[in-house]
């Protein structure tokens, strides 16, 4: 197993582990101020609400969307989200 399919598995592993806390991966365009010109994506919990650690980080949205677990669903963006965020997945 190559490095790339290790870390898709630590996030696949990462992604199963939470189910009972509602994990999320929140999508940032690369306008951050702590990783400009990275795409961006981090797990949440609903439950409790917080980040986690789990950070995916790519040249490109389909990088990112690429390693997200198979299972996610892309529900897009609430009007009354921050303007760095692109999408959420759950």
């Amino acid at each position: 197993m190559n490095a790339t399919q290790e870390r898709r598995q630590a996030i696949c592993s990462a992604f199963r582990a939470a189910q009972n806390a509602v994990p999320m991966f929140v999508v940032y365009r690369p306008t951050t101020l702590d990783r400009p010109g990275k795409w961006l994506a981090r797990m949440h919990l609903s439950q409790p609400e917080s980040p986690t650690d789990l950070l995916i980080e790519a040249d490109t949205l389909d990088d990112v969307r690429s390693q997200l677990p198979p299972e996610t669903v892309n529900i897009g963006r609430h009007f009354s989200d921050d303007a760095v965020i692109e999408e959420v997945w759950l």
